[in-house]
């Protein structure tokens, strides 16, 4: 299966990640109390009407965020791939940033189960959910280990980057690259650790710092 999806056409890898994104993104949106949540989680610090207010604002500009979608995936596979190229360099591996760009957009496919999940929970609980639980939420992951109220802002957001989802992206990513560049898939798992998790390292720090100083 995963041969397959590797030879399939770039656009058609591409169009289905972005309209099964788009599809649970949007099933989140409808289906779940978002209204009542907010209520529940602002009531305390501001009036009704102005959460309302907020209400009628978001549900007004949610077309934004599902044309901005094509946009965050693309951004994301570039990185990675940037992160796959800079390690062909240095390394003095023959890889092509579009081979590089196709293979992160490809290996997409493991959070497209981590988002089916969320919903699934989110959906089965819906009746009980918080705005908080819905933002800190990450299935498989150190965060759902610990009580997160007793850690840190800039601390979550690692615990929760550490997860099965996460490492599985990493095989999948060596898997493509074994067969791109034609090497054991032993060295392929060690070609993304050394290039696409220090790049993910160095975002989690950056992700960190950012949260620290404006939190």
């Amino acid at each position: 299966m995963l041969q397959k999806l590797y030879n399939q056409n770039k656009w058609i890898v591409f169009s289905g990640v972005f309209l099964i994104t788009l599809y649970f993104t949007w099933l989140m949106n409808a289906a779940l109390p978002f209204e009542r949540m907010m209520y529940n989680s602002m009531s305390e610090q501001i009036s009704a009407n102005r959460i309302q207010a907020l209400i009628e604002n978001q549900q007004k500009w949610d077309w934004v965020g599902y044309l901005l979608l094509p946009l965050l995936l693309t951004i994301k596979w570039f990185l990675v791939a940037v992160a796959l190229d800079i390690g062909a360099l240095l390394f003095e591996v023959e890889l092509k940033f579009k081979k590089s760009f196709h293979i992160a957009m490809a290996s997409e496919f493991v959070f497209l189960f981590l988002v089916a999940i969320k919903f699934g929970w989110f959906f089965y609980n819906r009746e009980t959910l918080t705005l908080e639980y819905v933002q800190l939420f990450m299935p498989l992951s150190l965060s759902s280990l610990v009580d997160l109220k007793g850690v840190d802002k800039w601390f979550v957001y690692p615990l929760q980057v550490a997860n099965l989802f996460e490492i599985a992206y990493w095989f999948v990513l060596a898997y493509f690259l074994s067969i791109e560049l034609k090497r054991p898939y032993g060295k392929a798992v060690q070609f993304v650790m050394a290039t696409y998790g220090v790049g993910l390292l160095v975002w989690i720090i950056f992700m960190a710092f950012l949260i620290l100083n404006f939190s």
